[in-house]
């Protein structure tokens, strides 16, 4: 995904990043731990360039959290067993933004934002 990141524009990117959030990695039969500790616990210490970590960050939480539809409009909060609080919305905010930073095409700037602000608010509201 790193190199991808540089190879593709943010549209492409970020539907590529969905599709790999999206594999199956729901754990069998054991409760699942919080969401927060199951995070820290698979990220550890992201190594890399910031752009790198920022990746590694995103692919874990959206491993472990339910999105928000695309077009952003309310739905019912479908697969809440791996973060029922939505306790990662904002670290996923917060990396999109990361990523959107160093990026100089303007177009691709605002799909990152766009991204960001899907995960501003609690999928329930």
């Amino acid at each position: 995904m790193r190199e991808r990141f540089d190879e593709t524009g943010a549209d492409q990117w970020c539907a590529d990043l969905a599709w790999v959030q999206r594999a199956p990695a729901r754990w069998g039969g054991a409760l699942p731990e919080p969401a927060r500790e199951r995070y820290e616990r698979l990220v550890g210490v992201a190594e890399g360039d910031a752009t790198r970590r920022a990746i590694t960050r995103l692919l874990t939480a959206g491993w472990i959290t339910a999105h928000p539809r695309p077009d952003g409009e309310p739905l019912p909060y479908a697969d809440p067993l791996g973060d029922p609080y939505a306790e990662l919305y904002p670290d996923i905010a917060e990396e999109f933004l990361t990523l959107r930073r160093p990026i100089g095409d303007e177009h691709d700037r605002h799909v990152l934002l766009r991204m960001a602000q899907r995960y501003e608010r609690k999928p329930w509201w």
